[in-house]
């Protein structure tokens, strides 16, 4: 964690206040709202601003589509875990690459079967070039898309699991806006969530 982040947590009003300011200049420095958004989840703090869930508090408070704001936040965690010293560096006189171009290279890093090689002038054409996220999609486009799958098996496995990710969706909703479990913390929800949507992101 960086000082900036250090400083943020010192007063949760304060950083509620400068994630709104992140928000509105979205378009112009997405590595600043990520950041702030990633210390929101990691606080929990739109709990103490009256929000059920992390995504709830980015759709009503930020504005943001909660696929973004999902996206958004697995971008920065991945330059912050893989990229560390990329990440330092941000923000200065090197363009800052599209945040959909790091979700791309986030997800070739996921995959098993990527070429080192490939990986390596894939995160050059991201983090140095900046290229947009159209040309990253057309140069890298063979081992982005997933295998071709046309198993009745897989192609049922992908429904069902569709199925029970919108429906955790509906159930998280409910209890938030009805508070029907006033006091209990809905991470394991959420993180059966994360996994069915990281699952999904793999297969689709």
């Amino acid at each position: 964690m960086t000082n900036g982040e250090d400083q943020t947590h010192n007063n949760g009003e304060g950083l509620r206040g400068q994630a709104r300011r992140a928000a509105r200049r979205f378009k112009g420095n997405w590595l600043e709202l990520a950041r702030f958004v990633s210390i929101v989840h990691e606080r929990k703090a739109f709990r103490q601003w009256g929000f059920p869930s992390f995504e709830s508090y980015c759709s009503r408070e930020l504005k943001i589509r909660q696929q973004t704001a999902v996206k958004l936040l697995r971008s920065y965690l991945f330059l912050r875990k893989e990229e560390p010293v990329y990440l330092e560096s941000a923000g200065g006189t090197a363009e800052t690459p599209d945040w959909e171009s790091v979700n791309l290279l986030r997800r070739a890093a996921t995959r098993r079967k990527t070429d080192p090689e490939d990986y390596s002038r894939m995160r050059d054409d991201v983090l140095v070039s900046a290229l947009p996220p159209p040309e990253i999609k057309e140069r890298y486009d063979r081992f982005l898309r997933p295998p071709k799958r046309d198993n009745d098996e897989e192609r049922n496995k992908r429904i069902r699991l569709k199925r029970v990710l919108a429906s955790l969706k509906n159930v998280r909703q409910l209890i938030g806006e009805h508070d029907l479990l006033p006091g209990a913390g809905l991470d394991p929800l959420e993180s059966f969530i994360r996994r069915i949507e990281e699952r999904l992101e793999e297969i689709d």
